[in-house]
């Protein structure tokens, strides 16, 4: 009994959510039948791309499917030395039940990553740049306001837990 317990635990609570690779914008299409709708903006069609992410299961949450793609996302712009720009995104309407999991979509661009010349104000400008990285994910609809203000409360006092 206690391995039944254990195995429908590990279903539920440990199953791996199913991720797409990055994949050019252009040449792709979405999983939704309305595609993220994109904020207006000036980058080559080639600088553009889209992930996409399903939970495995009703109990996987939207936060955190984002924020397994944000990394993703994360790692790629780090690898290609370049800074990224979130256009747009799309998610799955509740209930995630009867197979309708938890399902988000993002849309990114590419760009040249600027570094910052000034040594002295190099942490102010840090802290600058990730507020308005943040503010931009807000914006877009990536986070809620719940996750916007945890997150700038640590940019602005990360001294306190």
């Amino acid at each position: 009994m206690k391995a039944l317990i254990i195995g429908l635990f590990s279903l539920f609570f440990v199953a791996e959510s199913k991720s797409q690779k990055i994949v050019p914008f252009s040449t792709s299409k979405s999983h939704f039948k309305s595609p993220p709708v994109l904020k207006k903006n000036n980058y080559p069609t080639e600088n553009i791309f889209r992930i996409y992410k399903k939970g495995a299961t009703g109990l996987s949450t939207i936060s955190n499917l984002k924020s397994q793609l944000l990394v993703q996302i994360e790692e790629f712009a780090n690898t290609s030395g370049k800074q990224y720009d979130i256009l747009g995104s799309q998610i799955s309407d509740p209930p995630y039940i009867l197979g309708n999991y938890p399902r988000i979509e993002l849309v990114f661009a590419l760009s040249d990553n600027i570094e910052s010349t000034s040594k002295s104000g190099a942490q102010v400008d840090n802290k600058f740049e990730k507020l308005e990285k943040l503010k931009k994910l807000f914006d877009d609809g990536v986070l809620t306001k719940e996750e916007f203000e945890a997150e700038k409360k640590k940019i602005l006092n990360p001294d306190k837990p």
